[in-house]
């Protein structure tokens, strides 16, 4: 990620997106099932990318962090000091990682920030799907607990997801469902889920054959 003053994003993100097939945004708050989906679709072929390891090279490369360092919201502030330049040069670095890899399908997780919703859209038009998964607090609440097998302890799981709901509000992750493509209710049964990306996965697909 080196010498990227000398690159015009404008006119290379283009040329990079005629390569791929699609992006898969996955948002929504903790325990709603991205983590969940985005390990399912890569069985359909579908390669998991973390945006937040995107983000840490970002930062390196700044000099915000040193390697090894995890950012803090002081951190994140600086790397989005200029919105328009940080996300093209996200979006760049996606791509770029997907045409040095021959992907042709990606998820991103967590998407936490609806302007990279924006961005992604306009860059990459139909190319881009952006999906929140809406999750009652209960379910997520019993998610939590089976995960950390403290089901006879929901006073303590209780106050751990609202913490967790807390910093996602913060960094104002629920305004995702104000932007994404579609939204999944995800209170019911995983085959309900599963036929769901089956069929996201399907519409990228015949939506943008070549």
């Amino acid at each position: 990620m080196n010498n990227l003053n000398k690159i015009n994003f404008e006119e290379e993100i283009p040329k990079l997106a005629n390569n791929i097939k699609g992006i898969i945004s996955l948002g929504g708050m903790s325990e709603s099932g991205k983590s969940t989906s985005g390990i399912y679709l890569s069985k359909l072929g579908v390669i998991r990318l973390k945006i937040i390891s995107i983000e840490k090279q970002m930062m390196i490369d700044r000099k915000i962090i040193k390697p090894g360092e995890s950012p803090n919201n002081e951190h994140f502030e600086l790397l989005y000091k200029n919105v328009d330049e940080t996300m093209k040069e996200f979006i760049y670095h996606v791509l770029k990682f997907m045409n040095d890899n021959n992907i042709k399908y990606l998820s991103l997780e967590s998407m936490y920030r609806k302007e990279m919703v924006e961005y992604l859209e306009l860059y990459l038009s139909d190319k881009s799907l952006c999906i929140f998964f809406k999750t009652s607090f209960q379910i997520r609440v019993k998610r939590e607990a089976l995960k950390k097998n403290e089901t006879n302890n929901l006073e303590k799981v209780i106050q751990q997801t609202l913490k967790k709901d807390e910093f996602k509000k913060n960094c104002k992750a629920n305004e995702v469902e104000n932007v994404a493509t579609v939204i999944f209710n995800n209170d019911g049964k995983i085959e309900k889920l599963y036929s769901f990306l089956e069929a996201m996965y399907w519409y990228m697909e015949n939506n943008n054959a070549n």
